[in-house]
C-alpha cells in the first residue's frame, strides 16, 4: 500500500517537473522572441533618423533652471553604431571645440586645450548639463534588449511600445519608447532610474523626409534631475562615406570644419 502511494507521488511529481519543464521553456522562448523583435525594431528606428555612416547638423538650445539659455550649433560626423565626431561651430567661444566618441569613452577637447579630457559616455549624458546629449545616442539597439513589446495607439498612430533594459552597467535603468509601426519614426523616449522614478522625457517631432528618408527632425528634452528643457534640431542628414581620421582619438586635435 504505501509502495503504491509512494509510486503514485512519483509519479505526480514527474507530471509537475514536466509541467515545469515546459512552462519553463515557453517562457524562455517567448523571451526570446520579445528580445529578437525588439532588436529588429529598434535596429530599423536607428537607421530611420540616422545613416549608419554620413553627417548631420545639430542646433541646441536649452533653457536652464534659472531661466537662463544657451544655444549651440554643432556639426557632426557619424561612423557605425560608437564613433561619433562633433566640431563646434556656435557660439565662438566653443568654435572648433571637438567632442568625439570612441567606444564607450568621450574625449572633449576645447580648442585651446593642449590634450583632450577623457570620460564616460554614459556618465557624461547621465549626470551633466549635456542631457541634450542623448538625442545622439543614436544607436540605442547597441546597449539595450527588450524586455517588453507591445502594439499600441500614440497620439491617434499605430505605434510598437517598447520596454527597455540595459545590456550592461553604468545605462539608464529603463527605457519606454513608442515607435511607429508603419515608417519606424520614434515619437518618445521615457528615461527611468533604478527606482522608477522618471529622469527625463524625449519627445520627436517635425519630422521632414526627402525621396522617403529622413532628412530633419527636432527633439524637446525634458530633464527632472537638472530641471531643465531642452530642444535640438538635428538637420542637413546625408548618407556619406567619412574618412577614418575623424574618429581617431590621435587626431582629435587636427580636425577642423571643412
Amino acid at each position: 500500500m504505501i509502495d503504491k502511494k509512494l509510486k503514485k507521488e512519483f509519479i505526480d511529481m514527474k507530471q509537475i517537473f514536466k509541467v515545469l519543464m515546459l512552462l519553463g521553456f515557453v517562457v524562455t522562448a517567448y523571451a526570446a522572441t520579445v528580445e529578437q523583435q525588439g532588436e529588429e525594431i529598434l535596429d530599423q528606428a536607428d537607421r530611420e533618423f540616422y545613416p549608419f555612416e554620413g553627417t548631420m547638423e545639430m542646433y541646441v538650445q536649452s533653457v536652464q533652471s534659472d531661466g537662463s539659455k544657451q544655444e549651440y550649433r554643432m556639426q557632426v560626423y557619424k561612423k557605425g553604431a560608437i564613433n561619433q565626431t562633433v566640431v563646434w561651430t556656435f557660439p565662438k567661444i566653443n568654435e572648433n571645440d571637438i567632442g568625439m566618441r570612441s567606444g564607450d569613452t568621450i574625449y572633449y577637447k576645447p580648442r585651446k586645450a593642449t590634450k583632450p579630457d577623457i570620460m564616460s559616455y554614459q556618465a557624461l549624458f547621465m549626470s551633466t548639463g549635456f542631457s541634450w546629449g542623448d538625442v545622439m545616442s543614436s544607436d540605442i539597439a547597441l546597449d539595450y534588449k527588450a524586455e517588453k513589446v507591445e502594439k499600441v495607439k500614440e497620439n491617434g498612430k499605430d505605434c510598437f511600445f517598447l520596454q527597455l533594459k540595459p545590456v550592461k552597467e553604468g545605462l539608464y535603468a529603463r527605457i519606454d519608447t513608442w515607435i511607429d509601426q508603419t515608417t519606424f519614426d520614434c515619437y518618445k523616449r521615457v528615461y527611468y532610474t533604478a527606482s522608477g522614478d522618471k529622469l527625463k522625457i524625449a519627445t520627436y517631432s517635425e519630422i521632414k523626409k526627402e525621396n522617403g528618408v529622413v532628412a530633419s527632425f527636432r527633439v524637446d528634452m525634458e530633464d527632472y534631475f537638472q530641471e531643465t528643457k531642452s530642444y535640438a534640431i538635428i538637420s542637413n542628414i546625408k548618407k556619406e562615406k567619412l574618412q577614418r581620421f575623424l574618429f581617431d582619438p590621435q587626431n582629435i586635435g587636427r580636425i577642423h570644419m571643412r
